[in-house]
Order: C-alpha cells, then sequence, then structure tokens
C-alpha cells in the first residue's frame, strides 16, 4: 500500500474573471472545506432554532457556539492562502468543542439528533489527515461526547447513545478512509502510466530525432555527436560516449560524447580489461550496476561521477565498429529494460549512419587523389591553393608555387612503353613526396606536369627546393620547372598563369631547368 501522505493533496480550480482554470493550493483548499463546514453547521443550528425544542434547551448554548462557528469560517475563508498545514490540524478539535456545546445544549431529548455534526468533523478529519490524527480527533470526539452524556442528565441510556454514536463515526472514518486511499492508487496508477506514456514518448522522439539526423547526414562529426545524444535522451542517462577503434588497432577511442568529458580518451586492448573493450570484442551489452566496485572500470577510469553504466556494441552485421557507452549517476542491480531496447535500436542505425559517412568519406578521397600516383589530383590542388592563399593573406606570409613538367616524358613511353612510364610517375611521387615539407602541397596536375604551393616560403627558398627535386628525378629523365610568388591580390589562374609562363620559357631555354615568373 501507498504510504499515506499527511495531508491530502488535492487540487482544486477556480475559474477567474479572465476565464482561465487556474490550479488552487493545499491550504486553499482545506480551507475552504472547514470554512464551508463551520458556516453550513452554525446555519443548521440557527435554522433549528424555529423548531418546537425541549423544554431544557438553553438558547445562548446554541446561538454562541453557532456564531463562533461563523467566526472560524469567515477566518478560514479570509485566510485560506496565508494559514499552514500543520495549523489546520486544530481546526476538527475546534468544531468538536463547538459541536459539543450545541449537543449539550439542545437537551436531553434531542442529544442523539445533534450529535450527527460531530460526524462532520470526524470526515473532514479521516479525508484531510494522516490516520495517526484521525485517530486523535476520534478520540477527541469520543471524550467529549461522553462529557456531554455525563454532565446532561435524563439522558436514556447514555451509554449505548455514546457507543452507537461512536461505532457509527468510526466505521464512517474508516470507509472513507479506505475509498480515499483506494482513489489515490487508482490516480497515481493512471498518472504513472501517464507518465511512462511520455516518457516512452520522449524516448521514442529522441530515437527518432538522431535517425533523422543521422538519415541525413554524410558526414562522420556530424553522425557521432548525434548517436550520443539522441541516447542519452532516449535513456535519461547522465552521459554518453562514442568509442571507436583506433587506426593501429591497439585500443578504442572517443570520437565523440554528450556530457562524459571526464571519460578516458584511449580504452587500450592491453593491460586491464574494460568494459568497452570486453563489449568490442564480444559483440554483446555489457552493463555494471556499479561503477566504483567493478574491476573492468575502475583501473581506467578512477573517481568516476557515475553510479551504472552500459556498454552497447556498435556492429554492422559481423563488422565491429564502436561501442557506445551510456552512464547514469544511480546505482542498479540490472539495466533498465528499456534503455537495453532503445540503446540496441540506436546502434543498429548508428553502425548504418558511420559505415555510410566512411563510404562517402572514402568516395570523397577517392575524388580529390590521382589514383596512379596517389597524390592529390587537380580538383584537390584548386582546394588547397585557395586554402593556402586564404591563409597567407590572413598571415600575411609569402606564398610561391611551382609547376613541374618532364622533359620529353612522350618519347620515354615509346622507347620504353606506358606501363614503364607508369611506374616512372609512381616512384616519382614517392621521391618527391619525401622531400617537401608536411605544410607544403604536391599534386599531379596532368599527364606528366606536377605542381607545388608552398606557405610562408619566398622566391628563393621554393627555387632552391624545386632544383633538389629536379635533381632527384628517377629514370634518368630530366625535369624542368616554373615558379611564382603570390602578389597578395591576384586571383589563383593569374598565379598560375605566371607560373605556366616561366615554365613555357624553362622549356624554350633548352629544358632541365627551373625559372621563376
Amino acid at each position: 500500500m501507498t504510504p499515506h501522505r499527511p495531508y491530502r493533496r488535492l487540487r482544486l480550480k477556480l475559474r477567474p474573471s479572465g476565464g482561465d482554470m487556474a490550479p488552487m493550493s493545499d491550504q486553499a483548499v482545506i480551507g475552504l472545506t472547514f470554512s464551508y463546514l463551520f458556516g453550513l453547521g452554525a446555519t443548521l443550528v440557527l435554522v433549528t432554532l424555529a423548531l418546537p425544542h425541549p423544554a431544557d434547551r438553553e438558547l445562548l448554548g446554541l446561538v454562541i457556539p453557532a456564531a463562533l462557528a461563523y467566526g472560524v469560517a469567515g477566518t478560514a475563508f479570509v485566510a485560506r492562502e496565508r494559514i499552514p498545514l500543520w495549523l489546520y490540524r486544530a481546526f476538527p478539535v475546534c468544531g468538536t468543542l463547538l459541536a459539543a456545546a450545541v449537543v449539550y445544549s439542545a437537551g436531553a431529548a434531542l442529544i442523539g439528533v445533534y450529535s450527527l455534526l460531530f460526524f462532520w468533523v470526524v470526515v473532514s478529519a479521516f479525508y484531510f489527515f494522516s490516520r495517526g490524527w484521525a485517530a486523535v480527533n476520534l478520540v477527541v470526539v469520543g471524550a467529549a461526547y461522553a462529557g456531554v452524556l455525563a454532565l446532561r442528565p435524563h439522558v436514556m441510556q447514555p451509554a449505548v447513545a455514546w457507543v452507537t454514536t461512536m461505532w457509527t463515526l468510526a466505521a464512517a472514518g474508516v470507509l472513507l478512509l479506505l475509498l480515499r486511499e483506494h482513489v489515490e492508487r487508482l490516480v497515481e496508477r493512471v498518472t504513472g502510466s501517464a507518465r511512462q506514456a511520455a516518457e516512452h514518448g520522449e524516448a521514442l522522439q529522441a530515437i527518432a530525432d538522431a535517425t533523422r539526423e543521422i538519415a541525413r547526414s554524410v558526414e562522420p562529426s556530424t553522425i557521432r555527436p548525434a548517436v550520443c545524444i539522441g541516447a542519452r535522451r532516449a535513456t535519461n542517462a547522465a552521459a554518453c560516449a562514442l568509442y571507436e577503434p583506433t587506426a593501429d588497432g591497439r585500443g578504442l577511442s572517443r570520437t565523440a560524447d554528450d556530457g562524459a568529458e571526464a571519460s578516458p580518451d584511449l580504452l587500450l586492448f592491453t593491460g586491464a580489461p574494460t568494459a568497452a573493450g570486453a563489449a568490442f570484442s564480444s559483440g554483446e551489452q555489457v552493463f555494471i550496476g556499479d561503477l566504483r566496485e567493478h574491476a573492468l572500470t575502475r583501473e581506467r577510469a578512477p573517481g568516476v561521477p557515475w553510479g551504472s553504466a552500459l556498454w552497447q556494441p556498435v556492429m554492422r552485421g559481423d563488422t565491429r565498429i564502436g561501442v557506445l557507452c551510456l552512464m547514469w549517476n544511480q546505482t542498479a542491480a540490472v539495466a533498465p529494460r528499456r534503455a537495453l531496447a532503445l540503446v540496441g535500436l540506436l546502434a543498429e542505425e548508428a553502425a548504418a549512419g558511420i559505415e555510410r559517412a566512411r563510404l562517402l568519406a572514402t568516395l570523397e578521397e577517392t575524388a580529390r587523389t590521382d589514383p596512379l600516383t596517389g597524390l592529390p589530383n587537380r580538383r584537390a590542388w584548386d582546394e588547397a591553393l585557395a586554402r593556402e592563399m586564404a591563409r597567407a593573406r590572413r598571415d600575411e606570409r609569402p606564398l610561391s608555387v611551382a609547376i613541374l613538367d618532364l622533359d620529353r616524358f612522350k618519347g620515354y613511353n615509346d622507347a620504353n612503353g606506358h606501363l614503364a612510364g607508369d611506374r616512372l610517375l609512381k616512384e616519382l611521387a614517392g621521391v618527391w613526396s619525401a622531400q617537401v615539407r608536411t605544410i607544403d602541397t604536391l599534386a599531379r596536375f596532368g599527364g606528366e606536369e606536377f605542381t607545388l604551393a608552398f606557405p610562408a616560403c619566398t622566391l628563393d627558398d621554393s627555387m632552391e627546393l624545386v632544383q633538389r627535386l629536379r635533381s632527384l628525378t628517377p629514370g634518368g629523365v630530366t625535369c624542368s620547372a616554373g615558379l611564382a610568388l603570390w602578389n597578395g591580390s591576384e586571383e589563383a589562374e593569374a598565379l598560375l598563369e605566371r607560373a605556366d609562363g616561366a615554365l613555357y620559357r624553362a622549356k624554350q631555354a633548352g629544358r632541365d631547368r627551373a625559372l621563376a615568373g
């Protein structure tokens, strides 16, 4: 049974002048109720004064309690929002005393009739207050009624009257208490079902949002955070992190997270075992109810702020793509069933999205790479040059470009075959790539022609590097080159035209040389 609350959590609504429904507080509800009870009770007493009464009736004993009851009713009505809840405990006691005064003053013949006023007191006590305080009020009523019966002479069978009245009041109070608790359980059950339905709807909405974001994203950098955010929202987790295998295969690296900045960046497969590694290798979910005590997490993440965690493998068929880790603040004996189902569903969508993004990234990289030499192609060169020109303008640093062309490459192909020519180009690409700086861009411009971008490099320094590359040209083939220093304002096409013009002059001057334009 649900533990009983000290006060009935009833919410009434009154319609204000504006027409909207405004909720009222517990104080107002209890205050209005007692205001009505005291006011109606006082009115009932005054109305009965006009009816025939026995000779032993005491008029002031009826009028004064009625007037006091009106005063209590007015106070409860006016100050209903300001009277604290604990003070309302005194209202049934006050009502008992006033009712006892009326019962005593009504006369011996009408004691049983006016004792019905005690019923209102008991009903209010059992409805609003805890079982213990309701029982205390029932005892107070019993004592007050016994005192009235003892003080008022000529009452027929006072013991029978007391037992009958008190038994009726107790039965009515217990019945009301049982009905109230039954209604509370029904309300809580309906509220709980509605809350669960709302939470389930929110979880499904979170999964739908994450799935939609995954479906329309082509960049892994967009998909991965969407997976973490969606999983965290759907399961009400405190944090979420996505781990994927490192390029060297030595462990798992955190590639995205939502609120999991404190989780480890790298989890190695060697050394102490980890829950993420166990989920990745087994392809099965791993749940730890208390992270502070479990050996799989203590070595890798000491002092983690979370209580429990779930590791969900992200797989595409039999291919393991990564592990999704969800952390909650509370410890738990078993994993939440809804979390298991929702995270499994999201992991499938994440696997498809990440694989699609990887494929698109591979295709994009292929579209920017020369298939023969592995160097950036013309498209990638155009993008790189525009990027370097923007950086040079921002940093106010020099930028040089060069175009290198193999001399008499057609004759080489005719004499040695096209396959030998292809091998020469691949070898040349490898040799030159090893000589340029990491910030330089070497690209195959087309055929036997290559381009170079030298950021933060003067024309003289660029010429020195180009001469070294020319001297390393393999296969006994010579190379001509043309260089140009960007003037800081010309377009990329104009810059390349100057370098191409210098190359043309180098060819005209007998080849196997480099000139600046």
